[in-house]
């Protein structure tokens, strides 16, 4: 779970799950109300971990399932990451470019 990079306050998952689908770029600390960034390495592995979700479709295709099956699996797997994901979240005090 990510901690506050100012006050130290480690989040629940909870917390963390409701902020990530806000969808902004900053994350304030639910203790001390302070703006965090996510870190570059978190966006590293969630962008990593989001480009494979769709790169298992390709052989499920190639096998010949059924497009029922595969739109389970994808789903099933879009659930599994989106439950997992604030466990990935590490926060920082400025915001970090990816390059």
């Amino acid at each position: 779970m990510p901690c506050c990079q100012n006050c130290g306050h480690q989040w629940s998952w909870g917390t963390t799950f409701k902020k990530i689908w806000t969808f902004k770029r900053t994350l304030t600390c639910p203790n001390c109300q302070v703006v965090q960034y996510v870190s570059k390495d978190a966006r590293f592995k969630i962008s990593l971990i989001s480009t494979i979700i769709p790169l298992v479709l390709v052989p499920l295709i190639a096998f010949g399932f059924a497009a029922k099956s595969i739109v389970f699996v994808e789903f099933l797997l879009l659930g599994m990451f989106s439950l997992y994901m604030p466990n990935l979240y590490e926060l920082t005090n400025e915001e970090e470019h990816l390059w």
